[in-house]
């Protein structure tokens, strides 16, 4: 047993160095074993919630179904992450700049949308005492959170001009 945990820490370090490493053809086969993981571990899943019907032992295999239905659901998450990541390193740096832009613009937008709908929603007549009280100190919360995001977006900018400049 113990060679067998010792086994899967030496995998997961060696996969977890292929994931961030330089060469794109190393990140592609990290990208397609995670795929086929996933995929065999949605298969297994799948036996262990069917193969008790036809069994007498029937609920035996609830827990392992579950337990591989998380892993296969991790697996499939950090390869659709992993696509994302490529196609982001895949950008010129221009792209790269414009999307990391769009994505505070975003961000941004998103959070001032939410706390002018707080605000509105405290505004009303007809609410739960328990509601306004959650959304009042939710409130300032987002706006704590807006100035970070806008800070964030600033300094992004000022590291860009700084790299522009440097020789």
């Amino acid at each position: 047993m113990p060679y067998i945990v010792g086994l899967l820490i030496v995998v997961a370090t060696a996969w977890g160095v292929a994931f961030f490493s330089p060469s794109a053809a190393a990140r592609r086969i990290t990208r397609a074993l995670m795929l086929s993981m996933a995929l065999a571990a949605w298969a297994a899943t799948g036996f262990c919630l069917i193969y008790p019907f036809f069994n007498s032992a029937a609920g035996v295999l609830i827990i392992p179904a579950m337990l591989l239905g998380l892993l296969a659901w991790l697996l499939f998450s950090v390869w659709s992450w992993l696509n994302e990541r490529e196609a982001y390193l895949a950008l010129s740096r221009g792209d790269r700049i414009a999307a990391d832009k769009r994505g505070f613009a975003e961000g941004i937008e998103d959070i001032e949308l939410r706390l002018a709908k707080d605000r509105a929603v405290v505004r009303r007549c007809f609410i739960t005492p328990q509601r306004r009280i959650r959304l009042r100190r939710q409130i300032p919360e987002q706006e704590v959170l807006l100035q970070g995001m806008i800070a964030m977006e600033k300094g992004y900018d000022e590291h860009l001009r700084k790299d522009d400049t440097a020789p």
